[in-house]
């Protein structure tokens, strides 16, 4: 004969609404959160974009595409309909990086490559770390969640480096001892080389 060891059964079913209902609790926590950062990703990434294609442009040196960048970057970061998002300290962006990552994601400096010349935003999503009762935490770190968002638009040359070249095939012609009459050759700059 089974011994019954629980005489008073009452209760049990509360006990099991409550585990379950912390587990849906847990687990909408856990899809709320990949949902906002899945979203803010793709607004951070066309800031990224947005940035890069401003750095791409030709003007009149890099210097003044990398500060066309940054601030393309920082008035959309500014926007009064994006800014609330990033400031909430659910995530969080560092101030965009425009460089050439050549060097970085190719290390072979005997393969010449302009692939890698853009814009790169370090993100984080503190939203993600999460501390569930019954199911602990979603990652062992809380600064775990980061990512680099990068657009690569490679770069056009500068009015400056499209003088240069002009200049520089100039006298390469002039080498060549050619008899040119000067009055029937003329320069001329269409924002490309």
């Amino acid at each position: 004969m089974i011994k019954k060891t629980l005489k008073n059964e009452k209760g049990i079913l509360t006990l099991d609404f409550i585990f379950a209902s912390m587990l849906v609790f847990g687990l909408s926590a856990i899809i709320f959160s990949f949902g906002m950062t899945l979203s803010v990703v793709e607004v951070v990434q066309y800031i990224s974009f947005a940035s890069a294609r401003n750095y791409s442009l030709a003007h009149l040196d890099e210097e003044m595409q990398r500060e066309r960048g940054t601030q393309k970057y920082q008035e959309l970061v500014t926007n009064p309909a994006i800014r609330p998002i990033l400031e909430n300290g659910w995530f969080a962006v560092e101030p965009v990086i425009i460089s050439d990552f050549n060097g970085e994601y190719n290390p072979d400096p005997s393969y010449e490559s302009d692939n890698f010349i853009g814009a790169r935003i370090p993100f984080s999503a503190p939203i993600l770390y999460k501390r569930i009762p019954l199911i602990g935490t979603t990652a062992s770190d809380p600064e775990g969640f980061t990512a680099n968002i990068q657009s690569f638009l490679a770069r056009e040359p500068t009015f400056r480096e499209c003088q240069s070249f002009v200049n520089q095939r100039a006298n390469a012609f002039q080498s060549l001892n050619y008899i040119l009459v000067i009055d029937q050759v003329a320069a001329i700059m269409d924002n490309g080389c």
